[in-house]
């Protein structure tokens, strides 16, 4: 059974020993600070942070919630201490046979416990973190749900764009051209109209998930969110705007975005997933809040963008989109796939077949739709070789690879404004390319049986051995599911 809020779901986490409660961290760059260190262990609890000076004691900011496979496995109703390629398959077989399960429309929720309007709306009553030093204002919005209706049909799109907080009733949002709550918020603007609006800050995780994969054009993520959960998501329309959010959100607020001719803030700089502040502060559209409502002790999720390396996520779920999209290629054999620095460095674990079929993975990897991006490597590796270890897909780097015969570049491939490498002139030309680059790390298939064997013990009679001796091993060795 699904999960029917942030609550049950950490209630779960706590079941499992993944909760860690922090007191008294300042929202002016403790909350961000700590949990970029959280996130830099091996393992990294979910953080629940309460009696934050200033506000409320039982006003909570949360962060990390998927920062873990297990907790990732947890919200996704799959079983834990699976290896974190299981997961992966089992996610993209689950959203390759996605359909749509539509919402359920109620009438009230926990949502409305609490609302302010009009001159009562001050979005500073929340503990909204200063996540860093260099970021452009405070960041409402980073763990948030953006929703927008289609003003030409019954189309519904949510997103998963930042905020930031203007002051007490405006809020700034960066979404990105091309996105779809872009394209639609520019059919209001068209006819100079303001785009109805409304935001969430704290839901249950799979809904987020869902709304952070992009559904195609004209499909509703909370649709798709009730499929991937296999429970409808409950539903409650906001009174100003009518727009739709989940019933037990944590935090939700209903405006309107003038059109940026008319109004526009500076908006700006924030670190993005690649690690840099590389999207500069700049004129952005804004959110005129009209009511905001809350449950009582509203949690508030965040999501700190640290440095890639650092690995704040349960597993890569573009991993998922990349592997499928090599099946529907027609690629044979392919038995992992794994992506490091926020997917900017994609790991495909293949049982070679024939000739360039290391060759012909990397192509349709580089090319998985939605993923033509920021990603930057594409690395193939035999299947000998565990993908989710950067050591030993390192060794196979630099002992299966002759640079000049197993690298490709592609030249002038679509990127997006957040990516660091593009010069700062070409952004203002909207000349948004970069290249990739191709490594094919696998044994060379024509001469791969009489390729020199690996040292060590193979790992099966490795597993044999250490479940016979588990008892006596320091620490202790708990096999682990493959």
């Amino acid at each position: 059974m699904a999960y029917q809020s942030l609550r049950e779901f950490l209630a779960a986490v706590e079941g499992i020993g993944e909760l860690k409660t922090i007191h008294n961290a300042d929202w002016n760059l403790e909350i961000g600070a700590l949990t970029e260190w959280y996130a830099g262990l091996q393992e990294r609890p979910c953080l629940l942070f309460d009696c934050i000076p200033g506000y409320p004691e039982n006003y909570k900011v949360c962060t990390l919630f998927l920062a873990s496979p297990n907790r990732t496995a947890l919200a996704l109703g799959m079983p834990l201490n699976e290896h974190p390629v299981n997961y992966v398959d089992l996610w993209r077989r689950r959203i390759r046979a996605s359909a749509s399960l539509p919402a359920r429309y109620v009438s009230a929720g926990p949502v409305f416990e609490h609302s302010d309007n009009g001159a009562d709306v001050n979005l500073l009553k929340f503990p909204v973190p200063q996540w860093g030093e260099q970021d452009g204002g405070r960041y409402i919005g980073t763990a948030t749900m953006v929703i927008i209706k289609d003003p030409e049909s019954e189309w519904v799109n949510t997103g998963v764009y930042r905020s930031m907080i203007h002051d007490r009733n405006t809020l700034g949002i960066f979404i990105t051209p091309g996105k779809h709550g872009r394209i639609l918020a520019q059919r209001y603007w068209n006819s100079g109209k303001s785009c109805p609006i409304a935001l969430t800050f704290g839901q249950e995780p799979l809904t987020w998930v869902a709304a952070s994969m992009g559904a195609a054009v004209g499909r509703n993520e909370f649709d798709l969110a009730g499929w991937i959960r296999q429970e409808p998501v409950d539903l409650v329309n906001l009174p100003i705007t009518g727009l739709p959010v989940p019933a037990t959100a944590e935090i939700a607020v209903e405006g309107f975005m003038p059109p940026p001719t008319e109004k526009s803030r500076t908006e700006g700089p924030f670190p993005e997933w690649p690690g840099y502040l590389a999207s500069s502060s700049h004129p952005e559209p804004v959110v005129e809040v009209s009511a905001v409502y809350h449950r009582t002790d509203p949690i508030l999720t965040g999501w700190r963008n640290v440095r890639p390396y650092l690995e704040g996520k349960g597993f890569p779920f573009a991993a998922a989109i990349i592997w499928d999209h090599l099946e529907v290629c027609g690629i044979p054999d392919v038995r992992g796939v794994w992506a490091y620095c926020n997917t900017l460095f994609v790991v495909i674990s293949l049982r070679q077949q024939y000739a360039a079929h290391a060759r012909q993975a990397l192509v349709a990897a580089a090319g998985a739709r939605g993923q033509g991006s920021v990603l930057r490597y594409f690395v193939t590796v035999d299947d000998d070789i565990n993908v989710c270890d950067m050591n030993e897909v390192m060794w196979a780097l630099t002992t299966r690879v002759d640079p000049n015969t197993d690298i490709d570049i592609l030249r002038d491939t679509w990127t997006t404004e957040i990516d660091p490498i593009v010069h700062p002139d070409r952004k203002s030309q909207g000349d948004l390319t970069a290249s990739k680059v191709l490594i094919n790390a696998c044994r060379p298939y024509t001469w791969r049986d009489r390729f020199p064997l690996a040292n060590g013990v193979n790992r099966e009679l490795m597993k044999r051995i250490l479940d016979k001796w588990a008892g006596e091993l320091e620490p202790v060795w708990k096999p682990k599911v493959t």
